[in-house]
């Protein structure tokens, strides 16, 4: 009984911490900018009054990001910190935590967003009525929402585990290489010209462009 009741606690916690991360996100990204970004393949953001952009990642960005998503994976099997992650979902499973079943969840909220931004990018190209995308996009809210809080939840539960950790920084990586920053009208540049750069940066920055890469390259990787 006590387990359960430090379980439940447990999971009362997460839910909390994923709404407090979701609200954050409200902050940061409206639903205009997700649909701008969807139809032109890039986010752009402002950061104390500098303009940024990311962009959907080449295939040459997403091998490179690939490779040293590789080389991580075997500098952590040699740390006996971290452990791999079938072994804490069973350990899970032992607590009454079914972590399996958050997996079919999010990749059915998944599918069914991407149905929606089918038909909200259809309907924007054929003009339907305000309305009826409006509808359109708070339905994309919330299943962003509820996929969001399975997914900060999840990766609460395996945090040291091998294989979030590599996930981690595959899309910190990926951050890296699509981040850029405006020079004039017709340029970019990139932010960082290496990982380790990309690590010493301001926290806050770093956090922000993960978020709208996050929103970019989400279904360009596979893990």
């Amino acid at each position: 009984m006590a387990k359960r009741k430090a379980v439940k606690k447990n999971t009362d916690i997460l839910d909390k911490k994923a709404r407090e991360i979701h609200e954050q996100m409200k902050k940061q990204v409206d639903l205009d900018l997700i649909e701008r970004g969807i139809s032109s393949n890039e986010f752009e953001f402002i950061y104390e009054e500098k303009t940024y952009k990311v962009s959907k990642p080449t295939y040459i960005q997403k091998h490179q990001a690939y490779e040293a998503k590789l080389k991580r994976h075997y500098e952590m099997l040699l740390d006996d910190k971290y452990v791999p992650e079938e072994l804490l979902i069973k350990q899970y499973a032992r607590r009454g935590i079914n972590l399996d079943e958050y997996d079919k969840t999010i990749q059915t909220l998944e599918a069914n967003k991407n149905v929606l931004k089918m038909k909200l990018g259809k309907g924007i190209d054929d003009g339907i009525s305000e309305s009826t995308l409006h509808k359109y996009r708070e339905e994309i809210e919330r299943l962003s929402q509820e996929q969001q809080n399975l997914s900060i939840k999840k990766q609460t539960y395996l945090e040291l585990s091998i294989e979030t950790q590599c996930n981690i920084y595959l899309y910190n990586y990926l951050t890296m290489l699509i981040t850029e920053e405006k020079v004039d009208e017709n340029s970019w540049k990139r932010v960082w010209d290496s990982y380790d750069d990309f690590m010493k940066s301001d926290e806050g920055f770093i956090l922000q462009a993960c978020f709208f890469a996050s929103l970019m390259i989400h279904n360009e990787v596979s893990f």
